[in-house]
Order: C-alpha cells, then structure tokens, then sequence
C-alpha cells in the first residue's frame, strides 16, 4: 500500500514539473522564422561592391536593448524576446540562460525596438565575411544568370584592412545608434565567421521585416583600379526591376542615407547607381540599399576610413539618412 502511494505521489509531482516548465516556456518566446540571405558585390568605375554576414553569441548585459538581470532558464526557442549563447547549454542539465530584450535564432540578433520607433525595423547586412563562398545561386528569382554566393570583399591598399572587417566595425556602431534610438534592430552578422549568401541575407531582411515598418542596409566598402577614384555612393534596384518591387522606396532610401554620410563624413557625394546586378538586392521584397563608404585603393579614403573617428560618424551619418526615410511620407 506505501509502495503504491510512492508510486502515486511520484507521478502527480512530475506532472506538476513538467506543467511548471511548460509553463515557464510558454510566453516568453515567440517562435522565430528561420531562413537565409545573401549579398553580391557590385562595381561602377572599377566600384567593388559585395558583403558578408554573421552572428555570434552574445553576452546580454552590455548590449543594447538587453535587460540585464532579467534572466531565465528554459529549453531553447527562437523568439522575439530572448538571446541564446551561442557557447552552449549554460547549465549542466542542458537547458540556456536568456536574456530579455534580444533574440539569436542561430543566423539573425534581433534587437527589440521601444517607443514610437519600436515598429519600424532595421536590418544591418555587414558586407562579406572572412570566408569567400564561390560556390554559385542565382542572380534573382527565376534567373539562369549564377553568381558566387558571396565574395570576400576588397582590401584597404595602404591600411590591409579586410573590406568584411570595416564593414562589420561601422556596422556595430550603426546598431547601437539604432538601438538608442528605439528602433527594432536585426544584425546579419556580428563577427566574421559566417557563412551566408547573398540570397539569404536578402531572404533572410524579407523574414524578419514581417509586418513592421522596415528596411535592409548593406554596409560596404568600394575599390577600383584607379587610386585616384574616391567618394561615396549608394545602390538600389532600376524601375523596370521584375522581382525587386520596391524601387520607389529604395530610390527614396538611397538618396536619405547617401545625403546624411556624406554631410556627416564629409566624404566626396558621387551618386546612387540603380542596377539589377545585386544578388541581394533582386531578392529582397522590402526596401534596400547598398552604401559603398568609399574607396579602400585610395591612400586617403583607406586611412580615414581607419579610424575611429570616421566610423562613428559614419555610423551617425547612415543613422540620420534612416531616420529622414522613415520621417519622410512615402
């Protein structure tokens, strides 16, 4: 009779565990959608455009939008509310520490946005990678035309700088302005070592848009065969473009952020090139733009564009061109 009453009480205080840890899941994570997205590299005069992506673990306290101290223990879920270390489990049994206010579904950080901006998303693409894909897709949906995945980039001629490196730095500076300012920020990529096409960074801004406000900015650095070639310029899809529908806004896009660089950076204005060339643009279903910062083959630019100076306003600048787009009626 005691052996069955064990038994009893046994069963009815696992149910009550396993209700307690359903429980726990239930509301605090929303199911994230997977997917990819990728990037090509684009030139006019000899211009070298291309991008790359990552993500990496994070430690929540010191990022933006993060709450530190508001910590649970829980199976992993993708979510809008939580960021997963990317370590592993944090705790012997298996399970992860999440942190509020950020959310890692394995490819894509998502910062949540606050205020009046909070429905009006952001997403980063820090172009290239350290890694090149030469593997090949297609240029757009539908296209017999194949491009290499993603290329790794230019290299700055006098500093050695990694095209994918100062792409990255001014890309994490542009989140944390993003951040403060309310915005619901997606980073493609937070380190180096990724591997993602340019077709799923592409996709992958059309996922996480959803149904907010949002749009993709592609940092990038530009090259040519001529060091004398200097300024900066941003990309955006033609009119007649068959699979990328938003020229009108991208257009718009375009010139906000190209205006507010340059005024910011002071760096030479050249123009918006509108080309149906870009693997991340022509599959890309919400507004983009690639901004080329300038010129990595040039002594001046390569050396400015060095320093932490520069990025920051560079970072500032874009920041400015958004928040004109977003400001203006489209």
């Amino acid at each position: 009779m005691r052996s069955d009453w064990n038994r009893c009480a046994g069963a009815f205080l696992s149910c009550l565990l396993c209700t307690a840890m359903l429980a726990g899941c239930a509301g605090s994570c929303k199911p994230g959608s997977g997917g990819t997205s990728t990037e090509t590299t684009a030139q006019t005069d000899k211009a070298n455009t291309t991008d790359t992506k990552d993500t990496t673990g994070t430690s929540g306290a010191d990022r933006p939008g993060t709450e530190s101290g508001a910590q649970e223990n829980s199976k992993w879920k993708p979510g809008d509310d939580y960021v997963l270390s990317e370590a592993g489990p944090d705790n012997a049994d298996g399970t992860y520490v999440f942190r509020k206010g950020v959310v890692h579904d394995g490819i894509r950080i998502i910062y949540a946005g606050k205020g009046e901006n909070a429905n009006k998303t952001v997403v980063i693409d820090a172009g290239h990678q350290k890694q090149a894909m030469s593997a090949t897709e297609p240029n757009a949906p539908g296209s017999d035309v194949m491009k290499a995945k993603v290329t790794a980039g230019t290299t700055g001629s006098f500093t050695h700088i990694p095209e994918h490196e100062l792409n990255l730095a001014v890309a994490l500076l542009l989140r944390d302005v993003l951040a403060e300012r309310g915005y619901r920020v997606v980073m493609l990529r937070e380190t180096a070592d990724v591997g993602i096409s340019n077709r799923e960074r592409a996709e992958l801004a059309n996922q996480t848009v959803g149904h907010t406000d949002g749009i993709l900015v592609r940092i990038h650095a530009n090259g040519s065969d001529d060091s004398s070639v200097v300024g900066a310029l941003t990309i955006c899809q033609t009119a007649a473009n068959p699979t990328a529908k938003c020229y009108r806004e991208s257009r718009a896009l375009s010139e906000a952020v190209l205006d507010a660089y340059c005024e910011k950076t002071q760096m030479k204005k050249r123009s918006i090139w509108e080309t149906d060339t870009m693997t991340g643009i022509n599959w890309c279903t919400v507004p983009s733009v690639i901004l080329e910062m300038g010129f990595m083959t040039n002594k001046e630019e390569d050396e400015t564009m060095a320093t932490t100076a520069f990025r920051v306003a560079a970072a500032e600048g874009v920041a400015a061109g958004i928040d004109r787009y977003f400001a203006a009626e489209r």
